[in-house]
């Protein structure tokens, strides 16, 4: 059984520092799968410095003896992709290789599970925040959310990353993701291998914003572009968008001034009056004669509240006249008695 198991064994030896020779044993087993979901790849790596052996024994330091079955140059000898035992080994390699001091930076090649970075979150966003934006996109968290350092010190530069398995009907993820900091809501950059341009209303890749059917103007019902950019013209009477039009809503009469046609323009700056900022003395209605029934019939009650208040200014300002002619015939009264 044991020789059915293993073909051969070998052992080679390294030159390491001081000198001295290393023994490790390498051992080719017959039931060897090499998947491509075990494949990483090394990137710019120089063969040349860092030859295959030195690559194998530091990634069995980091995943075991025998993890390692294949180390194969790419990149026009500028790279490496290694196949390991198990997908474990694989996930444990994401983190990078670090040989001689130096950092290098590994991928899997072919799985659905992907690197996502958030570029330059404050440090206070929690963890948890950034896997409630994942998982709301139906994505899987396959690891913890880890924080890259800056070179040679273990203090944060801002970037995380976490291993997620999209669903297979998520292709890509946006280009930012909305956190929120202490001055408000803000956007941080994401990225992560293959990522596409999405549409920012739907997700979808397969059409840009203004495409998106789920576009919809608010304000004339027309796909393509938001109310603030409509230039659907306008109701003469009230100023308003189509769909927003007010005019002859109910039975052709106004939910304001309950007139047909309508009478609430402003003789300054034509404006429906509740939009008018010219004041009451402009109203080309006599506030004091009208008589609202909003509440018998059942209308809207802030229509009672807007003509009251117009009363109110209205009256207020007639007393204001009448004080001031009183005060100007008292004076002309004056005035003739000094004479």
């Amino acid at each position: 059984m044991q020789n059915n198991k293993l073909k051969q064994s070998s052992e080679r030896t390294k030159d390491v520092s001081g000198g001295q020779k290393k023994s490790l044993r390498y051992v080719h087993r017959l039931d060897r799968h090499y998947k491509k979901e075990c494949t990483l790849h090394v990137h710019d790596i120089p063969n040349t410095s860092f030859n295959a052996e030195t690559v194998i024994e530091t990634v069995e330091k980091i995943c075991g003896e025998n993890t390692v079955l294949a180390v194969v140059p790419v990149d026009n000898n500028n790279g490496y992709e290694i196949t390991t035992d198990s997908e474990e080994s694989a996930w444990q390699l994401t983190n990078g290789l670090k040989i001689d001091n130096e950092n290098f930076e590994c991928t899997l090649q072919f799985n659905q599970i992907v690197v996502v970075s958030f570029i330059y979150l404050p440090a206070y966003i929690e963890d948890q925040d950034i896997i409630d934006a994942l998982e709301i996109r139906n994505c899987e968290i396959k690891s913890s959310v880890f924080r890259h350092v800056h070179p040679k010190t273990q203090v944060a530069d801002g970037t995380r990353y976490v291993h997620v398995k999209f669903p297979p009907t998520l292709v890509s993820l946006p280009w930012s993701m909305k956190f929120k900091t202490v001055s408000g809501d803000r956007y941080f950059r994401v990225m992560h291998d293959k990522q596409k341009s999405l549409c920012n209303k739907c997700g979808s890749p397969y059409h840009k914003y203004r495409k998106c059917p789920q576009l919809v103007c608010d304000g004339c019902d027309e796909q393509g572009h938001k109310m603030r950019e409509c230039k659907a013209p306008k109701c003469e009477t009230c100023r308003s968008l189509p769909s927003k039009c007010w005019c002859g809503k109910i039975d052709k009469i106004c939910p304001y001034c309950r007139k047909e046609p309508c009478v609430c323009a402003c003789e300054g700056c034509k404006l429906a009056f509740n939009l008018c900022k010219c004041g009451t003395d402009n109203t080309d209605r006599d506030l004091t004669k009208e008589t609202t029934d909003t509440n018998e019939n059942g209308t809207d009650k802030e229509s009672d509240m807007n003509v009251g208040k117009k009363k109110e200014n209205v009256e207020r300002k007639k007393r204001k006249s009448e004080n001031v002619d009183e005060n100007v015939k008292q004076a002309k009264i004056k005035n003739c008695g000094s004479r």
